[in-house]
């Protein structure tokens, strides 16, 4: 039956494609919100002075 082994094949590959886009993706957001947060905490630090 094609539809079980489009499924058994599929499946792990969606599965692959997905692991290697959030390794790729967690340092990027990893950065972005490193900045965020610097940046916020110096307005912060700015307004309360």
């Amino acid at each position: 039956i094609p539809q079980i082994n489009v499924f058994m094949i599929g499946m792990p590959i969606q599965l692959l494609i997905g692991l290697v886009f959030m390794i790729l993706i967690f340092p990027i957001l990893g950065i972005l919100m490193h900045d965020i947060i610097k940046h916020y905490f110096m307005y912060m630090l700015e307004l309360a002075s």
